[in-house]
Parts: C-alpha cells; sequence; structure tokens
C-alpha cells in the first residue's frame, strides 16, 4: 500500500469515525477508543499496552 493511500484511508477513518481520547460507547454498544479502536472485541496489542506504560511512566517523572 502506497503512503498516500494509507493517508486517503487514515482521513475517510477520521471523518467517518471521528478522534475520541477516552473510552466511550459505539452504537454498536461496544467499547471504543481512539478512531473507532473496538476495546471489546480487539482490545490492545502488547505492543501498543507497553506503549501506553511508557508514556505513563513518562508523565510521572514529570
Amino acid at each position: 500500500m502506497t503512503e498516500a493511500l494509507m493517508n486517503r484511508i487514515k482521513a475517510q477513518l477520521v471523518r467517518h469515525e471521528g478522534l475520541r481520547l477516552k473510552p466511550y460507547r459505539c452504537t454498536a454498544g461496544k467499547l471504543t477508543i481512539g478512531i473507532g479502536r473496538n476495546l471489546d472485541d480487539r482490545g490492545i496489542s502488547q505492543k501498543e499496552a507497553y506503549a501506553l506504560l511508557e508514556r505513563d511512566i513518562q508523565d510521572c517523572e514529570q
């Protein structure tokens, strides 16, 4: 996939899904965050969990 195509897909998804930085219930009743990330069915990856942990540690340092 080209970078240009990826950017168009991202822009379309942001327009359709919106961006929410705190968990919410989508129209299907699923716990969701970000740009349509379904936490009930998909959750987050181990890599994402560690990235969040590192960010939380950095925030505590400040």
